[in-house]
């Protein structure tokens, strides 16, 4: 039987890399996706129809619960393995911390992707132990350099990592309509990662008071909420009593490509949504090249790191005025650089 190709998945986002990297490859080899319990992260899984194993969980907000969590789900990782005796081509993971640990203490090959050279700690434990790292060319492979010695390792694609699932355009429509929603009618928001170590915003919530600043001018019956952790789907039920807060995962494309906007206290989201030509605001409190990127590209994406009275404004200007110029962002989607086919370039090129 050839070797396995081991994919560790943390994150929604990470769970639809998988999902295209399983698609290419599962007829050339055996696959073993293991993945954390977290936000919608098995549900996209399932929903595209990916078997993985689940193992560990999110450590919450305070530095003991991700130790523990962390050390946990690395111990859980490594007896799955060595207990199954499974033999492994490589893994390949957005910088996982415990599945990097793992391969390493094991001898198999690691490519890690990534875009967020600001995620500091996990780039600390994960990129030293990579035998390849590939980044968007907008990214100085400098920046990485806290964490890497040998910047050979770093490979680059003059795109962003969201293309690699942007398929099928225009999405099927359905599974819009199967949840009651209508095309350009509906307004996406998509909670920060508030438990994440990187992040900053000292306010309750920067997407929640921007959707009550929204709440005025758009019905509330429109507003889709996507949070990442229970505490933040209590507060929006008690907040947008008449809003919908998606349980089940959907496609996130079909979901942006049909939403008159975007607002997400992330990236991937408001990456997405841009690329196919849907207005997007992205609070992320930190620097971040790709929102810099498309927007030199010329996608309708705004980036907010402070909320005051003027860029709430601001925000609420760019969702009312925005138009929609579909072909022409499509246009420009086309000219980015998938990153599939040197992923798929890496793995080929392994040997353990």
């Amino acid at each position: 039987m050839n070797e396995y190709l081991w994919v560790d998945v943390l994150t929604p986002k990470q769970a639809r890399i998988a999902v295209e990297i399983y698609r290419a490859l599962s007829r050339s080899y055996p696959f073993l996706i293991t993945a954390r319990k977290y936000d919608y992260t098995l549900k996209v899984l399932e929903r595209f129809n990916v078997p993985y194993i689940a193992l560990g969980g999110h450590g919450g907000k305070s530095l003991e619960g991700k130790l523990l969590a962390s050390a946990g789900r690395t111990l859980d990782l490594a007896k799955y393995i060595i207990e199954r005796e499974y033999k492994i081509k490589c893994l390949i993971s957005y910088p996982s911390p415990e599945a990097v640990r793992v391969a390493f203490g094991l001898g198999i090959p690691i490519i890690v992707l990534t875009d967020t050279p600001h995620a500091y700690h996990v780039s600390l434990l994960t990129l030293p132990c990579a035998n390849f790292i590939v980044i968007p060319k907008c990214i100085d492979p400098e920046k990485l350099a806290f964490a890497v010695s040998d910047l050979s390792k770093v490979r680059t694609f003059d795109g962003v990592f969201e293309k690699i699932w942007i398929r099928e355009i225009p999405p099927k429509i359905n599974e819009i309509k199967e949840i009651g929603l209508k095309a350009g009618e509906y307004l996406v928001f998509r909670m920060e990662e508030a438990k994440a170590a990187y992040y900053s915003w000292k306010i309750l919530s920067p997407v929640l008071r921007v959707a009550t600043m929204l709440r005025g001018i758009f019905d509330e019956e429109n507003f889709v909420f996507m949070p990442r952790y229970s505490d933040q789907e209590k507060l929006i039920r008690e907040t947008f009593p008449r809003a919908r807060v998606l349980e089940k995962a959907v496609d996130s494309l079909v979901l942006s490509y049909y939403a008159l906007a975007v607002i997400t206290g992330g990236g991937t989201l408001a990456h997405e949504a841009a690329l196919v030509g849907t207005p997007s605001i992205t609070l992320f409190p930190r620097h971040y090249e790709v929102e810099e990127y498309l927007q030199r590209r010329g996608f309708p994406l705004r980036h907010f790191i402070q909320l005051d009275r003027e860029t709430l404004n601001e925000v609420r200007h760019f969702v009312e005025k925005q138009t929609r110029e579909r072909e022409k962002y499509l246009s420009l989607l086309r000219e980015l650089e998938d990153p599939l086919p040197l992923i798929v370039k890496l793995i080929r090129s392994l040997e353990r």
